[in-house]
């Protein structure tokens, strides 16, 4: 990242927040998050790759918003399954 060199991205997910862009800090603190996807809990592969890029090069600028939990695991392991269909 421009914005934070020397440190090392990571890309997280979980099913109640989505994903985001974190950059690593100092052992013990957490991760500081720098960009959170806006929109489904589950995008396809191709629109976490552009919110990866835009948060990256400093087109991305939102950092938390709450998300609803999926309504159970199986309707969200099924969603993963098919936004994964082709690409993964």
């Amino acid at each position: 990242s421009t914005v934070y060199p020397g440190r090392d991205l990571m890309l997280v997910w979980d099913e109640r927040l989505g994903w985001r862009v974190a950059v690593e800090t100092t052992p013990g603190e957490p991760p500081l998050v720098i960009g959170h996807h806006v929109g489904d809990t589950v995008p396809t592969p191709a629109d976490v790759a552009v919110f990866v890029t835009n948060v990256v090069t400093g087109r991305h600028t939102n950092r938390v918003r709450p998300v609803q939990p999926p309504t159970d695991r199986v309707t969200l392991a099924r969603r993963m399954a098919a936004a994964c269909v082709g690409t993964c």
